[in-house]
C-alpha cells in the first residue's frame, strides 16, 4: 500500500515476485470481507498507535491475534482449496514481522490485559520493555510465540486431512531476533507437516557490499542443522529453500541442501533485482541453473539416504536465547556458528539439540557453546548424561553450577531502540576475565571461559579432548582441510559428505552498475571454493566411490596402505563419499 508517488516506485522495483494489492487509501476503507472492514484487522503500531506501515514491503498487516480476522482468513481458506483443488498450502509470515513494534490492537491489547493483569506498557515504559529482570518481560515473550504456534493449529484444523501438506516460511529458529518475531520451527510444527528454511540472501554470499547482510556458509548450517534435527524428532520431510540466478548459485544451494540431508528448493528471485524487464527476460527461469544438480541427484538417488551418524551434541539453549541479554545477542549467534563450524570441519559428527539427553544411546559429548542460563531439568538431564558415562564440555559465558563468572551481563535492553526495527540487538559483550585455562566445575563436567568465536586455539584443545572420547569409525577422515564433512549411513553404505565451508564469489558487474536498487540478493556469476585441499585423506581398507557432482568426472582415487588419498577436481565445492560397510560386505562376500 503506498500513498505517493515515491512508495510506489519502491513498491513496483522491490515487490516484482509478489502480487501487491495497492488499493488507494480512500478505496480500501470501503473494502469489506466476510461482514468485516479490511481495515479494521490493521497491526497497530506500538510506538505511534497508529496502522503499522512496513517499510521494507510498503505494506500493512494484519493480525491474527483478531478473531474476525482469523475467522475471515480460515474461511478463505477453505473456499481457495475447494475452488481450486490445490494439493497443499504455504501460509506465509504468521508472526511478527517487524518485531516488539507490533502489534498493540484492541485484541493484542484484551490478549495481555487478560494474561497480565494490566494494560500493555507505554513504549517508553523501561520497567517493562527489554527487562529481562522483568518476569512479565519474559513471559510476553514467551505469549508471542506460543501465538505464532496457536495461529498453525487454527490453519491445520480447516484443513482436508491431518496429512495435507501445510507449511509456512521459516528463515531461521535460533537467533536473537526470534524473540521479536516469534518465528520458531517448534511452534510452527504445532500445525505444519514440513519444515521450510528460507536462506534469505545471496547463498554463497557475496561478500562485497557493505549494504547487505554477508550470510556465510557457517551461518546456513546453523540453521540447517537445527531445522533438520527438529524434523527428524518429529518424523517430517525438511525442505531448504535458496535464492539464485545462475548454476554457479543453484549447485551450492543444492550441494548444502543434500549434504545437510534436505530436500532442496531453487528459486530465482529476479524481481528482487531491480533490472530493466528487457534484460529480466534475457536471464533463466528456476530449472535452468539447477538442471544439472537435480539431474544428478535423479540419476544417484542411493546416495542421498541413510541416517545422520551423530556422536556430538551441540546444545542450542531456549533458555538462554529467549531469556537474556547475551542469548539475544550477536555474541551467542557467533559462538553458535563457531561451534557448528569447528565441529564439522574437525570430523566430530555433530548434531543441534536442543533437549538435553539423560543417557548416552545417541551421543557421547555434549558441547556447551555460551550457554548462560539452563533450567533446573536441563541441569538434571546433564548429570543424569554424565552419570552414564557421556562428558560434556562448555564454553564462555555458562549458567552450569560452580562457574562463577568474572563480567558483566546486563539484564536490559535499550528500552528505546527496541521499536526500531532489529536494531536493538545486542553485538558484543567484553570477554570474561576469568583464568583462561579448563576447569571441571562437577565430575564429567569440563568448562573454558574463552568463547570459541574468539579463541580459535580453544577450539582446537575442545576438539583434542573431544575426539579420544568417540567411539571409532570404521572409516576415519584423517584430513579435509577447508571442507565440511556430514556422514549417514544406511544399511549396505557409509556415505561421506564434503562441502566447502568458504568461497570467493564473482557478479555480473556490468549489470550491478545498472540496478535501480540494492537488494539482498546479487547476480552471482561464479562461487570457487576457498582454502579447500586438493587432496582428502582416509583412514579406509574399504574400496570406495568418489563422486564430484558439480564438476562432472569422478575423482581420482589411490591408496597408500590402510589410508585412501581422495584428490579434489579443481574448484569442486562438494564431493560424496560412498563406503561399503563391514558386516554389508562380508555379507556380499
Amino acid at each position: 500500500r503506498y500513498s505517493n508517488r515515491e512508495e510506489m516506485r519502491r513498491t513496483i522495483l522491490h515487490q516484482g515476485p509478489h502480487l501487491p494489492f495497492s488499493p488507494s487509501r480512500e478505496a480500501a476503507e470501503s473494502w469489506m470481507f466476510n461482514g468485516y472492514k479490511l481495515n479494521d484487522w490493521r497491526q497497530i503500531d506500538v510506538l505511534t498507535g497508529k496502522p503499522h506501515w512496513h517499510s521494507g514491503y510498503s505494506a500493512e498487516s494484519f493480525c491474527w491475534n483478531n478473531p474476525a480476522f482469523m475467522d475471515s482468513y480460515l474461511l478463505y481458506l477453505k473456499k481457495l482449496i475447494r475452488d481450486t483443488g490445490i494439493d497443499g498450502l504455504m501460509s506465509d509470515d504468521t508472526l511478527y514481522f517487524k518485531g516488539f513494534e507490533i502489534c498493540a490492537c484492541p485484541c493484542c491489547r484484551k490478549l495481555f490485559r487478560e494474561r497480565f493483569g494490566y494494560d500493555l506498557p507505554d513504549a517508553a515504559n523501561a520497567e517493562f520493555w527489554g527487562n529481562f529482570e522483568n518476569p512479565d518481560w519474559k513471559a510476553y515473550i514467551a505469549m508471542r510465540f506460543e501465538q505464532t504456534g496457536l495461529v498453525a493449529e487454527k490453519i491445520r484444523a480447516v484443513l482436508p486431512s491431518p496429512a495435507y501438506p501445510l507449511m509456512t516460511c521459516n528463515s531461521g529458529s535460533t537467533g536473537g531476533g526470534q524473540i521479536a518475531s516469534a518465528q520458531d520451527v517448534l511452534q510452527l510444527n504445532r500445525g505444519c507437516n514440513f519444515v521450510h528454511l528460507e536462506m534469505c540472501g545471496d547463498t554463497p554470499p557475496w561478500k562485497h557490499d557493505p549494504e547487505v547482510a554477508c550470510t556465510t556458509i557457517a551461518d546456513r548450517v546453523v540453521a540447517a542443522a537445527y531445522h533438520r534435527r527438529v524434523a527428524r524428532e518429529q518424523n517430517l520431510p525438511c525442505i531448504g529453500q535458496g535464492y539464485g540466478f545462475t548454476e554457479a548459485s543453484a549447485g551450492i544451494i543444492w550441494a548444502l541442501n543434500k549434504a545437510l540431508g534436505s530436500s532442496c528448493w531453487f528459486s530465482t528471485l529476479k524481481g528482487r533485482l531491480g533490472l530493466p524487464d528487457s534484460v529480466l527476460a534475457t536471464l533463466p527461469g528456476d530449472a535452468e541453473p539447477a538442471a544439472k544438480a537435480f539431474r544428478f541427484e535423479r540419476e544417484h538417488p542411493e546416495l542421498f539416504t541413510g541416517t545422520p551418524v551423530s556422536k556430538t551434541a551441540i546444545f542450542f539453549s531456549y533458555e538462554t536465547r529467549s531469556n537474556s541479554c547475551w542469548g539475544v545477542s550477536r555474541d551467542y549467534e557467533r559462538e553458535l556458528r563457531a561451534a557448528v563450524s569447528l565441529l564439522f570441519s574437525s570430523s566430530c559428527a555433530p548434531d543441534m539439540i536442543h533437549r538435553i539427553p539423560e543417557n548416552t544411546e545417541e551421543f557421547s559429548v555434549i558441547v556447551l557453546p555460551g550457554t548462560l542460563l539452563l533450567t533446573e531439568q536441563e541441569l538434571l538431564a546433564l548429570r543424569q548424561f554424565v552419570k552414564h558415562g557421556g562428558t560434556v564440555f562448555a564454553t564462555g559465558p555458562s549458567g552450569l553450577p560452580g562457574v562463577h563468572l568474572e563480567g558483566e551481563y546486563p539484564a536490559h535492553l535499550e528500552t528505546a531502540r527496541l521499536f526500531q526495527g532489529f536494531n536493538w540487538i545486542p553485538d558484543h559483550f567484553p570477554p570474561l576475565r576469568n583464568e583462561r585455562k579448563w576447569t571441571e566445575p562437577e565430575p564429567g563436567v569440563f568448562w573454558h571461559p574463552d568463547t570459541l568465536a574468539d579463541h580459535p586455539e580453544t577450539g582446537k584443545q575442545l576438539v583434542e579432548r573431544i575426539r579420544p572420547l568417540l567411539p571409532r569409525d570404521e572409516t576415519e577422515i584423517l584430513s579435509a582441510n577447508g571442507f565440511y564433512a556430514f556422514r549417514y549411513r544406511n544399511a549396505t553404505h557409509t556415505l561421506i559428505h564434503f562441502l566447502a565451508a568458504d568461497y570467493e564469489t564473482a557478479i555480473d558487474e556490468e549489470l550491478d552498475r545498472i540496478r535501480f536498487h540494492r537488494s539482498r540478493v546479487h547476480l552471482i556469476t561464479g562461487a570457487t571454493p576457498l582454502n579447500t585441499a586438493s587432496e582428502i585423506l582416509l583412514n579406509c581398507e574399504a574400496a570406495i566411490e568418489v563422486f564430484s557432482p558439480l564438476t562432472g568426472p569422478q575423482p581420482e582415487i589411490r591408496k597408500n596402505g590402510k589410508e585412501t588419498v581422495i584428490e579434489v577436481p579443481e574448484n569442486a565445492p562438494y564431493l560424496i563419499c560412498r563406503i561399503p560397510n563391514n558386516k554389508a560386505q562380508t555379507k556380499k562376500d
